[in-house]
């Protein structure tokens, strides 16, 4: 696929709400970027993984208002490889506010990284680096299942949340380009 991302709106049968699990696929296998974006305070997981119904190999993001945790799976066996529980890193339960995550994954420079807000390297949370041994089983994953927990204080509104998934990891930060045209205020 040539598109840099596809949006995933909540709406779409893979992605109810109502049923609480959403499944797609990475636009390239084994390297990508998936962007939740919310205005509803909803805790979530993403997993990355091998296969649609089972998980010999994967990554799991779990994010809620009390901590993020990354898990590694391998040969369907789940640990816990970081996480934290700093409050700014988290979602946040007033709501209000768009809050965006973001999980990456890189077969190509072996690592898995979790973020909030904008897509830079710089919003690193945590960060992963995969041992070159595992690189094979990186380049397989190819599925994208999204879960958002609900809550009954947190009404549903499809219009509140925006899945995207991205065709590149979060390598870097972007460069910043200044214009020399001038405006002038009169």
């Amino acid at each position: 696929t040539n598109a840099q991302h596809k949006v995933l709106p909540a709406n779409i049968d893979w992605c109810s709400l109502a049923a609480n699990n959403c499944s797609h696929h990475l636009v390239s296998k084994g390297e990508g970027t998936i962007e939740i974006s919310q205005k509803l305070p909803l805790p979530f997981t993403i997993l990355l993984s091998n296969n649609k119904f089972q998980t010999n190999y994967g990554f799991l993001l779990s994010a809620n208002e009390k901590k993020a945790v990354i898990y590694r799976i391998k040969d369907s066996v789940k640990n816990m490889i970081d996480e934290t529980d700093i409050e700014e890193h988290l979602v946040q339960s007033h709501g209000g506010d768009e809050q965006k995550f973001w999980f990456s994954v890189d077969s190509q420079n072996l690592f898995v990284k979790y973020g909030k807000g904008e897509m830079r390297d710089k919003r690193t949370i945590l960060k992963l680096k995969i041992s070159r041994n595992e690189q094979n089983l990186m380049k397989e994953i190819d599925y994208v299942h999204v879960e958002f927990v609900h809550t009954k204080n947190v009404p549903y509104d499809n219009d509140k949340i925006r899945v995207r998934i991205h065709k590149n990891p979060v390598i870097s930060d972007p460069f910043f380009f200044k214009s020399n045209t001038t405006i002038d205020i009169q």
